[in-house]
């Protein structure tokens, strides 16, 4: 089996700020070099990857696959569109 190289989560309303950092370094302390978190209240998604201080990045940015996937490139917004919109 390949090792995972990135989890995607989506936030919920009942998910506190230290439940998710907890999750955070639960993944990448078991070797997930990059975790993405989306907050579709906020329309931002919250980057978390090994050896880099986490960062916010609000939907006017570009979020990119950073090492793991270096050719995807997408705008945070595209993430929260509505198929057909």
């Amino acid at each position: 089996m390949a090792p995972i190289a990135l989890i995607v989560e989506q936030l919920y309303a009942g998910d506190s700020y230290e439940k998710t950092v907890r999750r955070a370094h639960q993944f990448l302390k078991a070797g997930v070099p990059l975790v993405w978190f989306l907050d579709t209240q906020e329309r931002a998604i919250m980057i978390y990857s090994q050896g880099r201080t986490p960062y916010l990045l609000e939907e006017d940015k570009e979020l990119t696959g950073e090492d793991v996937l270096p050719d995807f490139r997408c705008r945070v917004a595209e993430f929260f569109a509505l198929p057909g919109r």
